[in-house]
């Protein structure tokens, strides 16, 4: 059994809205694809696996994968819009994941989205897209570069661990494109390969060291691809923490507090709590994370319909000689009590 954590749904139509030019316009074009139209551009071309639930779930047979845990295109996230279009865009996005979600109970479990850019009225949101069906939260790295560790969010995630919610971490326009050098045909991908990890690194690292994983140890949070820079960074982190070497969840007694004194465990402890995917591209990645992190928050990850999968999917990991119960926790195992199905 596999359960694919990281896929992505891009909704077949839009409803319109004349005033925002930066709301997403479905151009339907030939063989079963459409344009994603952006503020007058072409955000991205996507095939009917994006909506289509028959031909994910065909795709899903084919790769191996026994459910999909469903999360909006990050760009749809929308952080960028006005109050009333936020709460809009969600609305109806949050409504088409939880309808593919009732459709194929056995298929798909759903994340939705709310407008993180005024943190109270996203709060007031969730209970709603709890009563949808839907399973908890897709959320950019930062928040119109302002990262998700920031106290202005705190209250939002008492709700969201109030509501017993997963929340999924997504790369979401990183802060420092400037400093991203590449041809100009190539930028895009390489902020994609660059700036994607180094973000979601970002964001994880806020997360410990503005205390919110100290005070909400019940929060279920996953990290898409492989947390990013989040592993390389955390040994420094603790040792900063510590000033010991190989890990400690204890200070060393003449160690200068002036790094996270407030923290009552050490960064690595608080790493360990969040989740992770296995979209690294590399066996050698996957057993650092498992070395480092531990095998108890790993889970599979693909980033369907939008990038070139393993086929079979999950076939890196399956080929590290890896005993069977610790491929059954990260093949689904994992997935289950992130996404909090066995309560």
């Amino acid at each position: 059994m596999l359960i694919d954590t990281h896929s992505h749904i891009v909704p077949e139509t839009f409803p319109a809205n004349n005033t925002n030019p930066r709301w997403p316009i479905i151009d339907r074009l030939e063989n079963d694809r459409a344009n994603v139209m952006i503020n007058g551009n072409n955000f991205r071309t996507i095939t009917s696996q994006s909506w289509n639930p028959n031909r994910r779930i065909e795709d899903m047979e084919k790769e191996g994968v026994k459910q999909q845990v469903l999360s909006p295109m990050p760009e749809l996230l929308s952080y960028w819009f006005n109050p009333s279009d936020g709460i809009a865009i969600s609305n109806y996005v949050n409504e088409f994941i939880a309808k593919l979600v009732s459709d194929n109970p056995t298929k798909f479990f759903g994340l939705g989205m709310v407008p993180l850019q005024e943190p109270d009225l996203a709060s007031k949101e969730l209970e709603k897209l709890k009563q949808m069906g839907l399973s908890g939260i897709e959320i950019g790295s930062n928040i119109n570069g302002v990262s998700i560790g920031d106290p202005k969010f705190h209250s939002f995630f008492d709700t969201v661990e109030t509501l017993e919610l997963s929340v999924f971490i997504h790369a979401l326009h990183p802060t420092f494109e400037d400093r991203i050098i590449s041809q100009k045909d190539s930028f895009s991908a390489s902020v994609n390969a660059v700036g994607f990890p180094i973000d979601v690194g970002l964001a994880g690292a806020s997360l410990i060291t503005s205390g919110l994983l100290e005070k909400h140890k019940n929060l279920r949070i996953q990290m898409s691809h492989g947390g990013g820079t989040l592993p390389s960074m955390i040994t420094r982190m603790d040792h900063a923490w510590s000033r010991l070497w190989n890990g400690s969840d204890t200070r060393s007694s003449n160690a200068p507090k002036t790094f996270l004194p407030e923290l009552e465990s050490s960064p690595l402890h608080y790493a360990k709590m969040l989740y992770y995917d296995t979209l690294v591209f590399h066996d050698a990645t996957i057993k650092f994370i498992i070395d480092l992190l531990g095998i108890e928050h790993l889970t599979i990850g693909t980033d369907y319909p939008f990038l070139q999968r393993e086929s079979p999917v999950g076939k890196t990991l399956n080929s590290m000689d890896l005993a069977t119960s610790i491929l059954d926790k990260i093949n689904y195992q994992n997935a289950l009590d992130w996404i909090n199905f066995n309560n």
